[in-house]
């Protein structure tokens, strides 16, 4: 619900209608500088009292509120509803050397290893811990944790950093460790205070478990399957910022929904999502003056985002990835080759970004 403020013009024709009647404008009163002018000052000082009361109203509105005045509204009408902050990714990482030496190679914690995103600055991430490469062996597991807070450190198996300490020559990530996640944004905070509001818990329904599990820092979206293993059984399928959520986060959630569990349902299961992974192949035709090392890799993240936006819809459209790599500058002409249909998503799917061969015509 929300309340429509007049403007100064509204309340500049309801004055004259008090005035002169109605269907009557400005235009149509007696020609005196001074009725006019008192009016106009009235409308002028009404108007205010407006604004004001209507920056009073947002700011008290679950509908129209935002930043600090959002968060207050959330402390005043729930007990667990808060803005998710923003949490930084943590990366297993292998360290290798291009050969094995008859000596330890120590690695010192805090020792700095990056990524060059395209179009963006590096994204850097330090070691957690001292670790050593041991003699005669080329390489070492350890956990490093991204500088800069957000999704933005979130990193699939199998990429390459660049390391930045002495003595190691490549790096490569293993797994996803701990997901990073983006500061709550106000749109989602609103959706979740609205649903708290007005479905306020009631002691272990469906919708309770989804309410329950989006409270969780790192959840993006819950689904809720009831009797999906059988009477008794309840699954819930969630989602993080990096689409499938890492172990850690299953468990942190599977552990809160245990200690809600309603008696309905004494089997609960928190699961990821079916990943289904997209392929694809595209040959392009590069513009004049651009070459395959600058635009190859600005198509393969655009591909890879069109892919990932679109289990919002539940099919994956050769349309949004054709226009994903049209768009890409530097793009001449292209044939899509693979996937040759679109993919329909099914109940717990999640689209992900397989292999991506980009190649030239």
């Amino acid at each position: 619900m929300s309340i429509q403020f007049p403007s100064a013009d509204e309340i500049t024709h309801q004055l004259v209608e008090a005035v002169a009647g109605p269907e009557k404008t400005i235009q149509d009163l007696p020609n005196q500088a001074l009725t006019k002018t008192l009016l106009l000052a009235i409308r002028d000082v009404t108007h205010n009292t407006v604004l004001a009361a209507e920056a009073v109203y947002d700011a008290r509105s679950i509908f129209s509120a935002v930043g600090a005045d959002l968060d207050t509204l959330c402390r005043e009408r729930s007990a667990t509803v808060r803005r998710r902050v923003a949490t930084r990714a943590r990366l297993l990482v292998r360290l290798q050397k291009s050969m094995a030496l008859p000596f330890e190679t120590p690695v010192p914690v805090g020792s700095l290893l990056s990524i060059a995103a395209v179009g963006t600055p590096p994204v850097e991430y330090r070691t957690l811990a001292d670790v050593s490469v041991p003699i005669s062996e080329r390489a070492v597991e350890c956990v490093v944790e991204c500088i800069e807070a957000g999704s933005i450190g979130n990193l699939p198996p199998a990429v390459r950093l660049l390391p930045g300490m002495a003595g190691i020559d490549t790096a490569e990530v293993i797994e996803l460790h701990a997901e990073g996640a983006d500061e709550e944004f106000d749109d989602s905070l609103r959706a979740r205070l609205l649903d708290e509001v007005r479905n306020m818990e009631k002691g272990g329904t469906i919708y309770d478990y989804e309410m329950w599990a989006k409270r969780i820092n790192g959840v993006v979206s819950a689904m809720v399957l009831p009797l999906a293993r059988g009477p008794g059984s309840l699954d819930v399928i969630i989602m993080g910022s990096n689409g499938i959520p890492s172990d850690e986060l299953i468990a942190e959630v599977q552990a809160y929904l245990i200690s809600k569990s309603h008696a309905a349902f004494d089997n609960v299961l928190v699961r990821p999502p079916t990943p289904k992974m997209i392929n694809v192949r595209v040959v392009v035709q590069l513009e004049r003056g651009y070459s395959a090392d600058d635009v190859f890799p600005r198509i393969r993240v655009a591909i890879r985002e069109a892919i990932q936006s679109e289990n919002e819809v539940g099919v994956v459209r050769l349309t949004k990835i054709a226009n994903a790599v049209n768009d890409t500058p530097g793009v001449f002409n292209f044939s899509l080759t693979a996937p040759t249909q679109d993919i329909t998503l099914t109940t717990g799917d999640l689209a992900v970004p397989g292999e991506i061969e980009v190649a030239e015509s």
